[in-house]
């Protein structure tokens, strides 16, 4: 069973400094959330928005990169979109 318990028996002495020592080792982990979409795009002829438009029809700067080569590549291979604004940004894989 785990309960994070411990059994001690010792001088009054040693179980202060087991103690310190526990105090310092018994802390929680630190927690990442990590959150994830996965998305499914068909483009054919009668796509009028989405990506399609937007490499079509924007005014702005995009960059469209084969990720074969980098360090990238070991986690993003393939295919790679970016866009970047001060206040957006987005990457497809």
């Amino acid at each position: 069973v785990e309960n994070n318990a411990l059994l001690i028996q010792t001088t009054a002495r040693d179980y202060e400094r087991i103690q310190q020592i526990l105090a310092k080792v018994d802390v929680l982990p630190t927690q990442v959330m990590l959150e994830a979409v996965t998305a499914e795009v068909t483009l054919d002829d009668d796509l009028k928005y989405g990506l399609r438009w937007f490499f079509e029809n924007g005014g702005t700067k995009v960059s469209v990169s084969d990720l074969a080569k980098g360090a990238a590549s070991a986690f993003m291979g393939g295919f790679s979109w970016s866009y970047a604004t001060d206040n957006i940004q987005v990457t497809l894989n």
